[in-house]
């Protein structure tokens, strides 16, 4: 990005500075289509947390004098944002969970924090490449499964997992960004897949009871944190929130067998606590909203797709030119 550094009436240092990222708040209503970015700022490198959580509940009050009410608070899992968390109150940890602050303007209201569903997909898939095992209650994960099932498929003209290729299994820099890659592995299909092949006595699928079942885990979250279309929207009773449940239970059991036996877990312990933090905050999200009438919800609204596309967009505005200058922002 081109221009200079400038955080607004909120932090007057570093404004000689040239920027080189772009820092955009975006407000996303639950039951509109409309999403519209509320502010955005020129920074130096990624904004600190401490002026994160500053600009936030900034935020958060300036909506509200317009009539806005901020349920919750989305973001990705990079350490600034982290460290915003943090700076609020917030925490992921075990034994002192904390997901939500209260409204500084509706002490009625709580507002919740939310790790950005398809990135925790994402550092679930990188972890489990770079360390190879992992441990999900008491499903054992083998990474190595996931590379023979596209090594035994990929010269075959029939295939169970067609959609598999060497980039799900060995992504480059620039495939690891790709959420798509990352949930088309954690697929029903893959998980069907390997149960086929191990079936069949294929070398290689030994003992690969657990990375099935792991993989089918995954994509039945997905689904749940990803609902889109109002016809398979969450309503009272739905699977899915129960699926939310189990899956939190999991990752409680999993970690404290892990500090227990010394197991290693499928994912990093900062993707953990970010997953925790976004189970309990969706789905008390979820039971708040039931109580204020709605019909049903679309969890996809809780993630930051929005904002992808809002950036996606100011990238496209240069042409090829890759450092969109802050007028391009406007």
């Amino acid at each position: 990005m081109d221009g200079f550094v400038d955080y607004g009436d909120e932090q007057a240092t570093g404004m000689d500075q040239l920027a080189d990222h772009g820092l955009v708040l975006m407000f996303v209503p639950l039951f509109e289509d409309w999403v519209p970015p509320i502010a955005t700022f020129a920074t130096k490198g990624a904004a600190p947390g401490k002026v994160l959580s500053e600009l936030v509940i900034s935020a958060v009050i300036q909506l509200h004098n317009h009539g806005a009410s901020v349920l919750a608070v989305i973001s990705d899992g990079a350490g600034n944002n982290r460290f915003m968390w943090s700076q609020l109150g917030i925490s992921g940890k075990l034994d002192s969970t904390c997901h939500f602050i209260e409204h500084p303007l509706e002490p009625s209201q709580n507002i919740y924090f939310i790790c950005d569903i398809p990135h925790v997909i994402k550092c679930i898939r990188n972890h489990l490449k770079k360390h190879t095992y992992g441990m999900a209650g008491d499903h054992q994960i083998n990474f190595q499964h996931y590379v023979t099932l596209y090594e035994t498929e990929k010269n075959k003209q029939l295939r169970v997992v067609p959609k598999l290729t060497r980039a799900h299994v060995a992504p480059d820099n620039l495939c690891k960004m790709s959420v798509c890659l990352a949930t088309q592995l954690f697929s029903r299909s893959t998980s069907i897949g390997i149960k086929v092949y191990r079936e069949a006595k294929v070398p290689g699928f030994e003992h690969s009871e657990g990375t099935e079942a792991f993989t089918k885990i995954i994509n039945d979250l997905f689904d749940a944190l990803n609902v889109k279309l109002p016809s398979q929207g969450i309503r009272p009773g739905s699977e899915k929130i129960q699926v939310i449940k189990d899956f939190l239970a999991l990752l409680n059991t999993t970690e404290r067998n892990t500090v227990c036996n010394g197991l290693k877990l499928f994912a990093s312990q900062m993707t953990t606590e970010a997953m925790r933090v976004t189970l309990l905050s969706t789905l008390d999200i979820i039971e708040y909203l039931f109580g204020q009438g709605a019909h049903y919800i679309l969890t996809a609204k809780l993630n930051q797709d929005p904002l992808e596309r809002h950036f996606g967009l100011v990238r496209s505005f240069g042409g090829d030119e890759s450092h969109p200058t802050v007028v391009n922002f406007t």
